[in-house]
């Protein structure tokens, strides 16, 4: 950065340059054109402040690939290849020449999002086509030329580029290209881009799959092979299981083997992509020009797919995905110990990785497309593409940084130079501890449901423990990142496990109390963080002071009783009774523990099938817990979206870090009394949905507060946090009590991953402020009252039993 800017810098003397901050503010940027006559950068001045929206544009462009993939993976599975390659092409042409004559940032964001969403299905769509049109002997010869369509096209890109100079006619010269592709894919031309054959046969239509088979023959000279084959033979080749029946992306979960098909597959995309994203963003060039070494870093794959033509057939699909991948890594292990200023030698061997990682993606194309069933395949291909296109990587800093040690004696930030390049991923530390607990919410949600209360929460206090503590020692960024992903993944488990095991132990009146006490006790560890942060300056030993409270929990654990409604709802009368005697003795109520027995606690709860065990489909199995789902975990996204997007955006109030945390706790405190007050006496749903208006409220209010009055947009922010922790602390209590025991900890588990996704979200909607410094506040002003009209349509469970099983929330809720 400080090159760019001395070198779009006017000399105004000998050695005296007047800086980049005042060109900005005054004339605005001066740009070198000898390379380029115009990019984004020098259209919308993306430069110092400005500079991550270039980074940014990728980002969405990318997010519109891996929604593209899901899109398009669906639609050629239900409306086959062929139209829907067709309407691909026209999507990527169409927003392809839009972005080209955007004439704002944002709309041209917008533009490429779309874009890469056509992009992805012509990228998956065509490989299907090929590949399920030819014989066995071919398909390795197909699946290579496709592959080395991209590395020619790569390797064109910078010729083009060379004389097309401005990015505009750039984008235009580079999608021209598929006006031919359209005529060729145009319905008047059935014979260039025909049907497949087999998707049509797997779906009943087997007149149009002997039409074009019958083209095929004809255009191959092997008529005399259709003598014998009509419509009724073509209706044997495959058996239809319904004609009528549609598939989707829940299909590939449906049995045992397409989801162990569909884990694995996942995995290898995702890290295959990662793979060969993160070499392609971190090798150098070779001292020579941008044209030249993007042809270098393209024309380097095509040996590698030429060598996965030749080696493929011999040795297999496994052994050459597997054997390439090997290699990649080989090479990147080797740099690990090359030092930095062998730069050459380095770019080298990173290159290499490169063309092994390419040969990989190769082969993994023709394997994915060869493991999945033709009614599937189109939806296995878009669910890998997904996953493929969460691959990311960050550059490292080549220099040391001098730290202010006043405040904190060290950080994670200190301890790994994350700074200048790397400061994204102090953020991306955050991330990856939200996307441990949204995936933690769901296991621990899965694994109360099935195997109970208490020995899930004993799981996640010693995992949480344990990576915690590890997590506090680690010895790079990638160790520390992983371990706080498993962290995260585990703490999530305390979380709801232990807010559904107190509510199903109280009774009616006493819910709202427990609920207020367990929402608290997030609000105080708040606030006491910021006093531990004081005395606790190192971040190693600040990560152990506050995981060693679990210890206690642990200890504590021994004494705490199951859940008797799920021993109860699950068919374990005995250990229910064990345990409500316990209850009993305990509260003083001893003519109650005669009453007590297995017997009659069978008729508490008459289970559908007490050997049969939930998980999270049954939320989907009928319309009222489907409705239930959908509802909840909106309005859980909404709330945690708006509550971390306030939090992430209110400054201090002129104070040191550790009395703005400990502000920024203590205002929940009293929002959460009244939420207290309120739940009986006007019902949990009118509580939530109010609110979630007031939050609404402060953030159109802060709108219109100017941006000079500092210190009274802070103070509107935090009151808008404080009746966001309110509806947060509401909201654990009113989605415990509306789900069924068998189901409960499945759907506070489900409701708590698509809170974590709110709040994953939450940092990347402040970046708006580039486009227009009030659209966070307005994204976040909609999310909020669009929470509190969800939060109405939800049933009232004020002075309301809890439903026990499927069958008693669908009578009487």
């Amino acid at each position: 950065m400080r090159d760019l800017i001395r070198s779009q810098a006017k000399q105004v003397g000998p050695g005296q340059y007047l800086d980049g901050s005042q060109l900005k503010h005054q004339n605005g940027w001066v740009y070198d054109k000898t390379t380029f006559k115009s990019t984004l950068a020098t259209e919308w001045d993306l430069v110092c402040d400005n500079v991550r929206l270039n980074k940014v544009i990728v980002t969405i462009f990318f997010t519109g690939v891996m929604l593209g993939s899901a899109v398009f993976g669906y639609l050629s599975d239900r409306f086959g290849r062929r139209k829907t390659l067709l309407l691909s092409y026209v999507v990527t042409t169409t927003f392809g020449f839009a972005s080209a004559y955007s004439n704002h940032f944002a709309a041209f964001t917008v533009m490429r999002f779309f874009t890469g969403c056509g992009l992805a299905g012509i990228s998956i769509i065509t490989v299907v086509l090929c590949v399920e049109w030819v014989d066995i002997k071919h398909r390795t010869l197909v699946a290579v030329l496709l592959s080395l369509d991209w590395s020619l096209g790569m390797i064109l890109l910078p010729l083009i580029a060379y004389f097309v100079n401005d990015w505009r006619n750039l984008i235009v010269a580079t999608t021209s290209q598929l006006f031919v592709a359209m005529i060729f894919c145009g319905k008047v031309q059935k014979v260039w881009v025909p049907e497949s054959a087999r998707w049509l046969i797997s779906n009943g239509q087997v007149k149009r799959a002997h039409y074009y088979l019958n083209m095929c023959a004809t255009v191959n000279h092997r008529e005399e092979f259709m003598s014998d084959i009509n419509p009724e033979v073509l209706a044997k080749v495959i058996i239809v299981e319904d004609e009528n029946r549609k598939y989707s992306y829940l299909d590939l979960v449906r049995t045992p083997r397409l989801r162990r098909l569909a884990l694995f597959t996942g995995i290898i995309w995702f890290g295959l992509a990662s793979t060969y994203y993160g070499i392609s963003l971190n090798i150098d060039d070779f001292g020579v020009s941008i044209h030249i070494t993007q042809f270098i870093y393209s024309a380097i794959e095509i040996p590698s797919k030429l060598m996965v033509l030749i080696i493929v057939e011999r040795v297999g699909r496994r052994f050459c995905q597997s054997g390439m991948l090997y290699m990649a890594g080989l090479c990147i292990f080797i740099n690990i110990f090359i030092p930095r200023d062998k730069g050459i030698v380095r770019t080298a061997f990173g290159a290499l990785g490169k063309m092994f990682s390419e040969g990989s993606f190769t082969c993994v194309f023709l394997f994915t497309t060869e493991l999945y069933p033709t009614v599937l395949r189109q939806n296995g291909l878009g669910y890998c593409s997904f996953m493929a296109r969460t691959g990311i990587s960050t550059v490292p800093c080549s220099n040391g940084w001098i730290y202010d040690n006043t405040t904190f004696k060290s950080t994670i930030t200190s301890q790994w130079d994350l700074v200048c390049d790397n400061r994204g991923k102090n953020k991306a530390t955050a991330t990856i501890f939200f996307v441990g607990v949204m995936f933690g919410a769901m296991t621990f949600g899965l694994l109360s449901d099935r195997f109970g209360r208490r020995i899930t929460l004993l799981l996640s206090y010693v995992s949480g423990m344990l990576f915690a503590i590890a997590s506090a020692f680690s010895t790079t960024y990638i160790m520390f990142a992983v371990l706080r992903f498993f962290t995260g993944f585990c703490i999530t488990g305390i979380v709801i496990v232990s807010a559904v095991l107190s509510v199903e132990w109280v009774d009616i009146e006493h819910r709202k109390l427990t609920g207020v006490i367990d929402s608290l006790s997030w609000t105080f560890g708040n606030t006491l963080f910021a006093l531990i942060a004081y005395f606790v300056t190192d971040w190693r030993w600040l990560i152990v002071s506050v995981t060693s409270p679990v210890i206690l929990a642990i200890i504590t654990w021994r004494w705490m009783p199951e859940s008797a409604r799920w021993l109860i709802a699950n068919g374990k009368f005995t250990k229910a009774q064990k345990y409500l005697k316990n209850c009993a003795k305990m509260n003083n109520r001893k003519e109650s523990e005669y009453m007590i027995k297995p017997e009659s606690l069978a008729c508490i709860a008459m289970t559908e099938n007490r050997d049969r065990t939930y998980s999270y489909l049954d939320l989907l199995r009928n319309t009222k817990l489907r409705n239930l789902a959908l509802r909840t975990g909106l309005l859980w996204f909404c709330v945690a979206f708006a509550f971390y997007g306030i939090s992430f955006n209110i400054t201090g109030f002129g104070l040191n870090i550790y009395l703005t945390q400990f502000t920024y706790g203590l205002v929940e405190v009293p929002a959460k009394l009244s939420a207290y007050f309120l739940w009986d006496r006007i019902g949990r749903r009118p509580v939530i949905v109010g609110s979630q208006f007031l939050v609404a409220l402060c953030l159109a209010l802060n709108i219109f507060i100017p941006r000079e009055m500092a210190v009274v947009r802070t103070v509107v922010a935090i009151i808008g946090k404080g009746f966001s922790a309110s509806a947060f602390g509401t909201l654990v209590l009113f989605s415990s009590e509306l789900y069924p025991t068998v189901l409960r900890q499945n759907g506070m588990g489900y409701n708590s991953f698509m809170a974590r996704l709110g709040v994953a979200l939450a940092p990347f909607v402040l970046l708006l402020d580039e486009v227009w410094q009030e659209l966070p506040q307005v994204v976040l002003c909609c999310a909020a009252v669009l929470g509190g009209l969800v939060g109405g349509t939800l049933s009232e469970t004020r002075n309301k039993c809890l439903p026990e099983t499927i069958e008693e929330y669908e009578k009487h809720w």
